[in-house]
């Protein structure tokens, strides 16, 4: 937005008071305190005389956009959140003021009224913006004259077609009376005003969610010259500058204000506000805020829907979530929430374990996974059987009770308690688990998987996907691509100690079963993820993230002489990792990730700030070759629990430290 209080607003009613008298010099001029402003009236026809001020227009350039429509957004609803340093003693100063200054939109008719809470750190404004004849017009109330009401003055920010060196003029004319004596012979001064604006062209903007978006700045100049009446002298011309840039589909990223300072002898003071999230409704830049989770008026749950969050499962527009009911034993049964785009939970409700798997005693390591339009809940309900109960697509109904899915005696565990992992193709469901043996003197331990229909019903036998060896696991990973499903896990007792295994899932025959040569002192979390299409893997320590596709073979797709180890994601803002790391697959054949950092948000802020950072990778061939996409930094961190895809945005799914559940959307890059 443009700002009257750096500009007109001040300056027309005492700034150049401060310019000196009588001499047609002396002084630097300030910028005072805000003056009031009358009632408007509309602005009068432009006088006959012009200022002076304006330059000649430079040769014109290429044409950068033919419609400047897209460059601006007008949507009653949006906003718009801008982090801003103001500089008060220059741009080089050490000293400084940082603030956030938040822009909203409301209807106006066929324009809309654009809200600033803080712009350039100072008091709010507002004003209509509409789009007319190819140009998006401001139109600001202005105090031109000391001795006269506010008036309405449109201000161009940007018109079609947008052209390198396009030069339009809003204000040109020199005020024959300014209501202000400035040289003290008892008359009048006369002021000569200009705003002219200048299409500067591209340039790339970093923004704090977003890297490299190109923008076109447009500087925004505004003169003024004082015509002394006892010398017939000029003052000084004060100059100040707007610079904006606007970015399609997404408006104004980025703005500047460099104006002469109110300290004399000082620097211009400067100002800068850098866009770091915008919420248009329907899409968006960054992130929205932070939510707690609450049940919703009328559901069997009061307070948080549910506890230490479990599989979050999309619905295309919308997601449910799984996890424990609140203050209740984990074996007393399950709480079901349905949750919207913005992640605001829209139902819920508690089943009891009976309700679920009629006739058990117990249950546990429940897991979810979309069938269809269906919700499936799958529990371990006997040591060595898992079951399988159908529910509606919000989670709120049973549709079809609980059916034992199979039965095996060497059903297992890994150290982390973890037994079996589940993915869908068009005809059913896979299940892959780990089985445990032991002779009397060595436990040994192997992986199985089997295809069922989507009534649970085996398409086929069993297919033994490891054979039994003598070493613990954990960290069990499954993703299915096709015809591979591939598992990838940590073998303690074995150095190097990360394996992947994958079979044909038509034919069952082993593709792989490979020591990944990846110790856990380099690689603390190592994860197989299903792309659509493809697959990949990813390796993560507090070094570095290492990152690649695997090709039919199961072997990471690297650049040459590399290993997955060394294939570290190149980002300047990837590092520190301070900790917890997760990632997940994408309908673009990307995969995206969350990650706990610690460091600096902001240039000017504390170096020891926790945040949680969101991206997905960029590009087809090897991941390490090019900088992934940067989504959103969260401040304060949240702990991720889940993260799962509902359209255009992520919803994240974290925790407090009590277990209950919070949600922050991040959008997607287009």
């Amino acid at each position: 937005m443009v700002s009257k209080r750096f500009w007109l607003v001040a300056l027309m009613a005492t700034t150049l008071g401060g310019c000196g008298g009588g001499g047609g010099g002396g002084g630097s001029a300030s910028i005072p305190a805000q003056a009031p402003v009358p009632s408007p009236v509309p602005i009068q026809p432009a006088a006959p005389v012009t200022s002076g001020l304006v330059p000649a227009a430079p040769a014109l350039g290429a044409v950068l956009y033919a419609n400047a429509a897209p460059l601006r957004v007008m949507r009653a609803g949006a906003r718009w959140t801008y982090h801003g340093v103001d500089k008060p003693a220059g741009e080089s100063a050490t000293d400084f003021n940082y603030y956030t200054n938040t822009v909203t939109q409301v209807a106006n008719g066929s324009a809309v009224t654009e809200i600033g809470s803080l712009p350039f750190n100072d008091v709010g404004e507002s004003n209509p913006v509409r789009f007319e004849g190819g140009a998006y017009i401001s139109t600001n109330l202005l105090m031109l004259a000391a001795n006269l009401p506010a008036q309405a003055v449109d201000l161009v920010e940007l018109r079609s077609p947008v052209r390198i060196n396009d030069q339009y003029v809003s204000l040109d004319k020199r005020i024959a009376d300014s209501g202000r004596d400035f040289d003290g012979d008892k008359v009048n001064e006369a002021l000569d005003v200009a705003v002219y604006s200048t299409v500067m062209g591209e340039e790339l903007v970093d923004l704090p969610n977003r890297r490299q978006v190109k923008a076109v700045r447009v500087n925004m100049n505004f003169h003024v010259r004082v015509k002394y009446s006892k010398t017939a002298t000029d003052s000084p011309i004060y100059e100040a500058r707007q610079s904006t840039w606007y970015a399609p589909g997404i408006g104004i990223v980025k703005s500047r204000i460099e104006a002469p300072n109110n300290t004399a002898g000082l620097p211009n003071r400067v100002a800068t506000e850098i866009l770091e999230n915008w919420d248009g409704l329907t899409e968006g830049l960054g992130h929205l805020d932070t939510v707690v989770a609450v049940s919703p008026a009328g559901s069997s749950l009061s307070g948080s829907p549910l506890q230490y969050v479990g599989d979050v499962v999309s619905f295309d527009t919308t997601a449910v979530a799984i996890g424990q009911i609140p203050n209740q034993p984990s074996n007393q049964g399950l709480a079901v929430a349905q949750l919207d785009p913005l992640g605001k939970v829209v139902a819920a409700r508690a089943y009891e374990r009976t309700e679920l798997f009629p006739g058990t005693d117990f249950f546990w390591e429940p897991h979810a996974i979309r069938v269809g339009n269906e919700l499936r809940i799958f529990a371990h309900t006997s040591d060595q059987q898992l079951s399988m109960v159908s529910l509606d697509a919000t989670g709120q109904r049973i549709v079809r009770q609980a059916v034992p899915v199979f039965n095996d005696v060497q059903l297992g565990y890994d150290t982390d308690r973890t037994s079996y992992r589940l993915a869908t193709d068009s005809t059913g469901i896979w299940i892959g688990w780990l089985r445990a043996t032991w002779d009397g003197q060595i436990s040994r331990r192997s992986l199985a998987a089997q295809h069922f229909d989507a009534n649970g019903l085996p398409l086929g036998t069993a297919i033994a996907v490891t054979a039994p060896a003598a070493f613990d696991m954990s960290r069990l990973n499954m993703a299915l691509d096709g015809a591979r499903l591939a598992f990838s896990w940590h073998a303690s007792n074995l150095q190097p100690s990360w394996r992947l295994a994958m079979i044909n899932t038509s034919t069952g025959a082993s593709i792989t079963d490979q020591v990944m040569g990846i110790s856990f002192d380099t690689c603390r979390f190592l994860n197989t993820v299903a792309l659509t299409q493809g697959l990949a893997m990813s390796c993560s320590d507090m070094s570095g993230i290492g990152a690649a596709r695997l090709d039919g073979n199961g072997n990471p797709v690297l650049l040459p002489g590399a290993t997955l180890q060394s294939s570290k994601l190149q980002a300047p803002w990837l590092l520190p990792i301070g900790g917890t790391f997760g990632v997940y697959g994408r309908e673009s054949g990307q995969l995206f990730a969350s990650i706990l950092q610690s460091g600096q948000l902001w240039p000017e802020g504390r170096s020891d700030s926790s945040f949680t950072t969101l991206f997905e990778t960029a590009g087809s061939g090897p991941l390490a070759a090019i900088e992934p996409t940067l989504l959103a930094r969260i401040a304060p961190a949240v702990s991720v629990q889940s993260v799962v895809k509902v359209g255009n945005r992520l919803l994240v799914i974290g925790a407090d430290r009590f277990g209950s559940m919070n949600t922050t959307v991040v959008w997607l890059a287009n």
